[in-house]
């Protein structure tokens, strides 16, 4: 971690088998479903699954600062991208 950062790290875990790993078609869209890897198991739509992720390291990192972060010059809420 350097000046400025927060290093974040969000895992998924599937409640059915414990697995770890999401999986998706190539071509994946905000509407298109995702799943475990190991067991199959729809964790929901892409963007649905992004957006909780994104949620849980904004959390995540405004109580590693202590206050708002979004107050703190410089620091913009985490934006996450499918690829």
């Amino acid at each position: 971690m350097t000046d400025g950062q927060v290093d974040v790290e969000i895992g998924f875990l599937c409640h059915h088998c414990g697995g770890e790993v999401l999986e998706g078609p190539d071509d994946m869209t905000d509407d298109t479903d995702v799943w475990c890897k190991a067991c199959g198991t729809v964790f929901g739509k892409w963007g649905a699954v992004l957006a909780k992720a994104r949620d849980a390291a904004n959390a995540l990192v405004q109580g590693r600062l202590g206050e708002p972060y979004e107050a703190i010059p410089g620091v913009k809420p985490l934006r996450i991208t499918g690829e």
